[in-house]
């Protein structure tokens, strides 16, 4: 009878890794209630933000907010410091990018951009998560399909500028923080404005060759176990000819996100095409955005 037991379980969790869209997250909630690990979910009553701990519950979310703008107020000074990186660029490519050719989103288009979105029950301030939007999505396709025809005005909706923020303790002090993680929720109609604007940019880099085979990150079918064999099969290459030596740098950024630069972002997209309207949008999406610390 045991064996049953253990079978039928091997088999129940074989399973539901197998239709989990987010099958990490599956493989770790599995491994935490096998093995009676719960998840701390502590709140924080007194950050220490440059040694200041004099704080309430109803400053606490503000003081975690303004440390996360000042993060980002930090890359002004260094993009005064490194503006030649166009004239880089202009060095190593011989000719200029075309520019980006978008196109008006059907309904089938939309339709199908929502049901890639990943299922999720979070919401941001409007309260209608993804869940409810993939349900929503025979009857809404239509009317969000116009949500592409913002490309020709190179203005992105104030009312989708709004996030909610929920801080994630990664490690050390929870005083500290630094140590914490924000996780923006967005609105789920800016996730399925965003998965057009991303649709259309991303051709336009296939299109023209601008991303280079070492780039691993966020393309399809590529990832960190894609990129950790091309580095083993590298390295076994160089080992076969009999090279001395074979060295590699390992770079971790801190924040690295949080460190964009949103001029040199856009003066990128720009040299590589991604001009007129469609870099307005952006600057559009990128600029005076709103959020709120929970």
């Amino acid at each position: 009878m045991s064996n049953v037991i253990r079978e039928a379980k091997k088999y129940y969790f074989s399973k539901r890794i197998e239709i989990s869209k987010n099958k990490m997250k599956t493989i770790w909630d599995i491994t935490r209630s096998l093995t009676g690990v719960k998840t701390k979910n502590e709140d924080v009553h007194q950050p220490n933000i440059s040694g200041n701990t004099n704080y309430n519950l109803q400053t606490i979310p503000d003081s975690f907010n303004n440390y996360f703008l000042s993060m980002m107020g930090k890359n002004h000074s260094a993009f005064k410091k490194n503006n030649n990186f166009v004239d880089y660029l202009c060095l190593i490519c011989n000719e200029p990018f075309p520019n980006i050719k978008y196109q008006y989103t059907s309904t089938k288009e939309t339709e199908k951009i929502i049901s890639s979105l990943k299922s999720k029950n979070s919401h941001g301030y409007d309260e209608i998560s993804v869940n409810i939007l993939k349900f929503s999505s025979p009857y809404i396709s239509s009317p969000l399909s116009h949500f592409s025809k913002m490309l020709s005005s190179g203005i992105f909706p104030e009312r989708l500028k709004y996030a909610v923020v929920k801080l994630i303790l990664k490690n050390g002090d929870r005083s500290d923080v630094s140590n914490y993680r924000p996780i923006s929720l967005l609105l789920a109609f800016s996730k399925v404005f965003e998965k057009v604007l991303y649709v259309q940019k991303y051709q336009h880099l296939i299109n023209n060759n601008i991303l280079v085979d070492e780039q691993f990150g966020f393309r399809p079918k590529s990832s960190i176990m894609t990129a950790t064999f091309s580095l083993i099969n590298e390295m076994i290459d160089a080992f076969n000819l009999k090279k001395k030596t074979v060295g590699y740098i390992f770079c971790d950024l801190r924040k690295a996100f949080d460190s964009v630069a949103h001029e040199i972002l856009l003066l990128k997209l720009e040299f590589y095409g991604i001009r007129g309207k469609f870099n307005a949008l952006i600057k559009s999406c990128l600029n005076n955005r709103y959020q709120r610390c929970q």
